[in-house]
């Protein structure tokens, strides 16, 4: 389980997708001390994106490169809209739909009952 700021990561990303998964990448999995090489690949290493928002298990999620880049944001972007705390009293990691602007066109999320379900979590 990994926590971030979901408003820090789209501002340092600018908005791009291919920037968004490099910050999961190097959120996901550390690197403590990166080389300069690791630092060119993913120059996002240096900062703190601690926050509220959660993703359960981004390994599989990020893993999946047979997904578009716009459909792994846009699950990433609606699981972030969670509430952490919900979270910890009930562990329900699923949305509720009225939290959700527009139709949900995403193979990795599914909806029930009026609950968006992650299907990576």
């Amino acid at each position: 389980m990994i926590l971030f700021d979901w408003h820090k990561v789209r501002l340092i990303a600018d908005y791009k997708n291919g920037n968004i998964i490099k910050i999961m990448h190097a959120i996901t999995w550390p690197v403590f001390l990166p080389t300069r090489y690791q630092r060119r690949l993913n120059p996002f290493y240096d900062y703190d994106f601690s926050g509220h928002s959660f993703l359960l298990s981004p390994e599989k999620l990020l893993e999946r490169r047979d997904v578009p880049l716009a459909k792994r944001v846009e699950y990433i972007s609606l699981a972030a809209r969670r509430c952490y705390a919900d979270y910890l009293i009930t562990e329900d990691a699923t949305l509720d739909y009225r939290l959700v602007k527009g139709p949900i066109e995403n193979e990795l999320i599914t909806v029930k009952t009026n609950r968006v379900v992650f299907d990576y979590e």
